[in-house]
Order: C-alpha cells, then structure tokens, then sequence
C-alpha cells in the first residue's frame, strides 16, 4: 500500500489505527510518537523514549507537560473492524485517561 511506503520511506518504524473514534500514531524511533484524531486540534507529538517489554508486549510511558501517553503494543493478530485487513499487533493506548483501542503494522524494525 503506498500510504504505508510513504512512512515508511520518511523513517515510521511502527502504524497502528483504530475507530469509534477514528485515531491514529506513528512511533518513529528517531523523532517521537504522533498521535492523531479528527477531535483534536493538533497532533500530540511526543519524544520517544525505550519501552519496556514484558512478556513480548512493548509498553510506552511517556509524559509531558500537556499529555500523558501509555501504549501498549502486543503481538496478537488484531481486525480494525472496518476492513478484511489483519494486523500482527493488538494496540491499547490511553492519553489523558482516554482510553483508544486499535490495530499496529512494524514497518521497522522497533
């Protein structure tokens, strides 16, 4: 898919997404990880930091002075509910206390 060449030719080493409601977050492990939603203003773009891994499942803390992110990425095959397309990874993710639940595709290696 050209859309996922794209960040992976611009150095996005992992892409997860899901609905209700729609958001989406690039880790890229140069530069940060992007979190998107159409009921935000702005992205929340924050640096990254080494997760920790525990029992195969990458966990990411990350705080800054205007958002608190926790991801956890685990490796369980995963449907976005909207498509036939099956991801390898299950996404939990949780900003601000706001919990979002979604699907991860590696492009890089993490």
């Amino acid at each position: 898919n050209s859309h996922l060449k794209e960040k992976a030719n611009a150095g996005i080493d992992f892409v997860a997404n899901g609905n209700e409601p729609f958001w989406s977050l690039d880790i890229d492990k140069g530069k940060g990880l992007t979190f998107n939603s159409p009921n935000i203003k702005t992205p929340i773009t924050t640096p990254y930091t080494d997760p920790t891994i525990t029992n195969g499942i990458r966990e990411y803390v990350i705080e800054t002075e205007s958002a608190k992110l926790n991801v956890k990425i685990s490796p369980q095959f995963c449907s976005d509910g909207m498509s036939d397309f099956i991801y390898e990874y299950k996404v939990d993710l949780e900003l601000n206390k706001k919990k979002y639940y979604g699907c991860g595709r590696l492009l890089h290696e993490l």
